[in-house]
């Protein structure tokens, strides 16, 4: 895989989504480069996967490209004014103003689903672009219970003489057994 640039991220995008409405026009340089580099990170750091030449599997390679358009999107459409000047309607359930009403998802529900967005298709990437890893890291983060495990150590036991002798020759000293019948 080669890391994807505004330029790939553009080409991937649907016909239909206006970069130029969101403030993203194409120029030198091109002003989406700093949020593709900004979900880069993100990814990058949430899957602990490098999105670089060392992704050589196909599957994978079209998840990242996938989790880093949406991932964009969503940064730009998040810089918008609008949405920063409401970023926190995310914690009202909902509201009304006369005969205006609007509901959102309630936000204790939100956080009870655990998911890592709130974009359903970036959330299902995520968790498939995952290392094993990061899959037990965030499982414990997000339900607070430890992700079971195990571990072997190789033990070199050839300079000891069993478990019931705490220093060597304590059971006779070298040569004493020899003789005996």
């Amino acid at each position: 895989m080669i890391t994807p640039t505004a330029a790939d991220v553009r080409a991937w995008s649907n016909v239909n989504f206006d970069w130029a409405e969101l403030g993203y026009e194409e120029g030198t340089p091109d002003p989406l480069a700093k949020p593709v580099e900004w979900a880069l990170g993100w990814l990058q750091t949430v899957t602990g996967q490098q999105f670089d030449s060392t992704m050589t599997d196909v599957n994978l390679v079209a998840m990242a490209e996938q989790a880093t358009l949406l991932k964009t999107q969503q940064i730009a459409f998040e810089q918008q004014q609008d949405f920063q000047e409401t970023a926190t309607d995310d914690v009202v359930a909902s509201f009304s103003a006369g005969s205006y009403s609007e509901t959102h998802v309630d936000p204790i529900k939100r956080s009870m689903v655990r998911t890592l967005n709130q974009n359903p298709a970036l959330a299902r990437l995520l968790w498939g672009l995952m290392t094993p890893g990061m899959v037990d890291y965030w499982t414990a983060l997000l339900t607070g219970k430890d992700v079971p495990a195990s571990a072997t150590a190789e033990i070199d036991w050839g300079e000891w003489y069993g478990p019931y002798e705490p220093v060597p020759g304590a059971w006779g000293a070298p040569g004493y057994w020899e003789g005996l019948p």
